[in-house]
């Protein structure tokens, strides 16, 4: 699958960002394009990137596109922070279905 050392660095830093997309409920697809895009627009006339100016682009920036944003999973999350301020506590359930025998 991965034939050489730099394409396995390559792959590990694509599923990092894939993964830390996803803890941040994230659509890693949409994010991994947001960054692809945004990414050129900051470099400089030598290709170099300022890091301060990188701070927009991380996954729990307010200034991400609400079409990065896993609407289904913030919403989960959102639910169990506001039940979690007033004091509940739940938990989830999975069904199984015929098809799903998980």
């Amino acid at each position: 699958f991965i034939s050489s050392i730099k394409g396995a660095k390559a792959s590990a830093a694509v599923y990092s960002i894939c993964e830390t997309a996803k803890l941040n409920d994230l659509n890693p697809y949409y994010y991994l394009d947001h960054l692809l895009t945004e990414l050129p627009k900051l470099c400089d006339d030598d290709g170099n990137i300022d890091t301060a100016k990188l701070d927009p682009l991380l996954p729990w920036a307010d200034e991400l596109p609400a079409s990065v944003i896993n609407h289904a999973a913030d919403i989960r999350r959102r639910i169990y922070l506001d039940q979690m301020a007033h004091g509940f506590t739940f938990t989830y359930m999975r069904i199984s279905s015929p098809l799903n025998s998980n």
